[in-house]
């Protein structure tokens, strides 16, 4: 049994046309659910809650206060090393404050990727933290991640090809995929 719940947010762009809904980023299909394993018991995945990090700021109402404008937010051109064109862009979180938990020891080292799915985390579980953090609660995290820590895994290999005995190994740690889970997994503790 697979329960979602979420709330639903509407928006039209600012022409007017494409619909965007809250509830269409979370997606669970069917045919990619195998729970038929005799190593895995699974009575129901509740989806509970719902952070967000976005250009618009930091949390959901953020969020969904520039979706309901419907204009969207301005772009900003990107240059990368070695890259001919600059590629435009969305800045980072701003306008609101960022959550209290980025305060975290663990944070302050930490890449953007890691800091925004920590914040977002947060923000999903909500009031249900502490119950995560006495052990009444069971949370799994699942992370998905397409790019990883990409300035901290160029700026870490830009130093070990350049000079080996430079490279930082509190840079490599933000190098490995799972990091932003694993920082999830040591703020909710």
């Amino acid at each position: 049994r697979v329960v979602v719940r979420t709330r639903c947010w509407r928006a039209r762009t600012h022409d007017g046309g494409f619909e965007i809904r809250a509830d269409e980023f979370i997606r669970f299909r069917r045919s990619q659910c195998l729970r038929h394993s005799a190593e895995v018991a699974v009575s129901g995945i509740v989806v509970a809650g719902c952070g967000v990090v976005s250009p618009a700021g930091w949390g959901m109402i953020p969020f969904c206060e520039t979706l309901a404008r419907g204009i969207p937010l301005p772009w900003r051109e990107m240059s990368r090393p070695e890259w001919k064109c600059p590629f435009p862009t969305r800045a980072g979180p701003g306008g609101s404050l960022p959550p209290a938990v980025l305060s975290h020891p663990r944070l302050r080292r930490a890449s953007a990727i890691s800091r925004h799915a920590t914040a977002a985390a947060v923000e999903a579980v909500g009031g249900d933290a502490a119950a995560v953090k006495e052990g009444s609660l069971r949370l799994g995290i699942v992370s998905s991640v397409m790019a990883g820590g990409v300035s901290y895994s160029r700026r870490f290999f830009q130093e070990t090809l350049e000079n080996p005995a430079t490279a930082s190994p509190l840079v490599f740690s933000e190098t490995v995929f799972n990091a932003p889970a694993s920082h999830v997994a040591a703020v909710l503790e």
